[in-house]
This record gives C-alpha cells, sequence and structure tokens, in this order.
C-alpha cells in the first residue's frame, strides 16, 4: 500500500511537471499572462494576510495557503488561436492518467480540478484547475489537509 502511495505521488509530480514545462515553454509570449509565485512569496502573503484578516473563514483560506510550494496562473485567452489549441492540446495531454477530482459543466464552459489525495484522504496534493475554453489553468504545487479544506466549505456554507 505505501508503494502505491509513492507511485502515486510520482505519477502526480510528474503530471505537475510537465504542467509547468508546458506553461514556461510559452510564458515569454506577450499574449500570454503567467503569475508565478513560489514558497517565498507565499510565505509573504500569508503574513500579511494574517495581519489583514477579520473572519475565521478569512483565516482558514490563509492557513491554506501556506501549505503551498508554488502557485501558478496561466491565461492564454488573448493569444493566437492556433496557440490556445496548441497550449490546450499539450495541456489535455499532461493531464491524461491524473486523478480528475471534479468535472463542472456549464453552459460553455469545463472546469476541470486535478489532484492526489494522499495518506488515507488526510491531504490533498498538487492542485490543477484547468478550464480549457477559457484557455485558463491554475496550479497549485503543495499539499492542503483535507479536513481544514471541508471545514472551510462547512463554514462558508453555513455563513451564505
Amino acid at each position: 500500500m505505501m508503494l502505491a502511495a509513492t507511485i502515486s505521488c510520482a505519477a502526480e509530480s510528474k503530471t505537475v511537471n510537465s504542467v509547468i514545462s508546458i506553461v514556461s515553454e510559452y510564458s515569454s509570449d506577450p499574449d500570454i499572462d503567467v503569475i508565478s509565485i513560489g514558497k517565498l512569496g507565499i510565505d509573504i502573503v500569508t503574513v500579511l494576510g494574517k495581519l489583514s484578516v477579520e473572519t475565521k473563514e478569512e483565516k482558514d483560506v490563509v492557513a491554506l495557503l501556506s501549505g503551498f510550494n508554488k502557485i501558478l496562473v496561466a491565461d492564454y485567452e488573448d493569444a493566437e488561436i492556433s496557440k490556445r489549441q496548441e497550449i490546450n492540446s499539450k495541456l489535455t495531454k499532461a493531464l491524461e492518467g491524473a486523478e480528475k477530482i471534479i468535472e463542472v459543466k456549464d453552459e460553455e464552459d469545463t472546469v476541470l480540478v486535478y489532484g492526489t489525495s494522499v495518506n488515507d484522504g488526510e491531504k490533498l496534493e498538487d492542485i490543477i484547475i484547468y478550464i480549457p475554453e477559457d484557455c485558463a489553468l491554475i496550479c497549485f504545487v503543495g499539499s492542503i489537509d483535507f479536513d481544514k479544506l471541508t471545514d472551510l466549505v462547512k463554514a462558508t456554507d453555513e455563513s451564505i
């Protein structure tokens, strides 16, 4: 069982590395917006966030960020159509075999969320949010405590 978990984590790390590599390949294109925040940046946002948030839910969101080593955001909606198709094709191929956690479809868009559950569901690792129709991708490298995420979702539902 431990070996299976190790193989699963290694496969997901390969997926995340492939996705990051694809985004890096196109990051110099002026029509593609890429934001990459490393661990130090996340730590700074976490510290500043703790100082400025007021509600428990906001504090919980800030605390969840501290589990990530990198956050990568790519928006390539303004790129030429051929380049958008090329990027989508590469990302779709890179995500083949990754564990799809959620797929949400509305009228025009499909939001795909990938990630890996580790330690018998205690943590969620390497979360990739991919919206091919909007030419957008968000990648959270690292892990979050699933119970804390669940508590946050419950608290948010109760406050609505």
